[in-house]
């Protein structure tokens, strides 16, 4: 229930009415969703100020899991200064992350508390984004926020989100040669149909090197990431666009999108996931990436 609380959050405040349902009407559906995803997330706060894990996973993934609720809540007007919130602050602070998704997530969330708390949690975004950064192999992530030999487009789509959040911070400075890395590894792990797979393994199932649309969606959002990041000077149409000729859009997001125009759908079932009772989980994982590449 909590995955499902937290899609509900990300996604519907995304969502643009349909011409059947007025503005007003829909926008009251929204609000009233997340409202109720709120108040129960808030029940499920344990006396330690955090969230448990899913399935029973271990203390850094409850960490993880901790953070994301933690933005979700933040996302949806809960004020920084909550009690409720300062509790889950100190959760955090308190936790060593020693995963990508932790540690990513958690400086997702320190930094959009500073926004409205004048930099409060300027270190520990700094300390999380710095972690973030030394733990990437050729622009690239495993599990570990140490650097190690394997990778998978999950765990790298998180790392730059961080990176993302923590660039957003104008004390943090994220060095072009990092965006560039990045880039250039979405950029090699593109499918010839213009989607991204988990990795490149051979194991048969859904850590195939096949196409996934939850990988595609983030390969997408993150490739723009990077555009949106890379100085002036190291862009390929640096020329056109000083002269207002307009920019020069990357092939590998021109075919990325082209796979999404062919394959995109919004409904959670057909989203090719084979896990049976984790389709549901997936699905909502992948809701997610369709907003954020929104």
């Amino acid at each position: 229930r909590i995955i499902f609380a937290l899609a509900i959050m990300f996604t519907l405040g995304a969502l643009l009415p349909t011409p059947a349902l007025a503005q007003e009407e829909f926008g009251e559906q929204v609000n009233t969703s997340i409202d109720s995803a709120v108040s129960f997330l808030w029940t499920r706060q344990l006396d330690t100020g955090g969230w448990e894990a899913f399935h029973g996973g271990s203390e850094n993934e409850g960490l993880g899991t901790s953070a994301l609720i933690v933005y979700a809540l933040l996302e949806s007007g809960v004020s920084p200064q909550d009690a409720r919130m300062l509790r889950a602050f100190e959760y955090l602070k308190a936790g060593q992350a020693t995963k990508v998704y932790s540690a990513g997530m958690r400086a997702v969330a320190f930094q959009v508390a500073n926004e409205q708390t004048n930099n409060k949690y300027l270190s520990e975004v700094r300390k999380d984004v710095d972690q973030i950064r030394q733990a990437q192999r050729n622009g690239a992530y495993g599990y570990d926020t140490s650097p190690s030999a394997g990778w998978d487009n999950s765990n790298t789509q998180y790392a730059v989100l961080a990176a993302w959040y923590g660039g957003m911070n104008d004390r943090i400075d994220i060095p072009a040669q990092y965006w560039n890395d990045l880039q250039r590894h979405w950029q090699t792990a593109q499918k010839p149909d213009g989607g991204w797979a988990y990795n490149t393994s051979d194991v048969l199932g859904y850590y195939a090197g096949v196409t996934q649309p939850t990988m595609t969606v983030g390969g997408i959002a993150s490739l723009y990431i990077c555009e949106d990041n890379i100085p002036l000077r190291s862009r390929p149409d640096r020329t056109a666009i000083e002269r207002c000729e307009g920019v020069v859009m990357d092939p590998h997001l021109v075919n990325g999108l082209a796979w999404m125009d062919r394959n995109f759908t919004a409904d959670p079932t057909q989203t090719g996931y084979i896990y049976g009772e984790f389709q549901q989980q997936w699905a909502f994982y992948y809701l997610y990436g369709v907003e954020r590449a929104g």
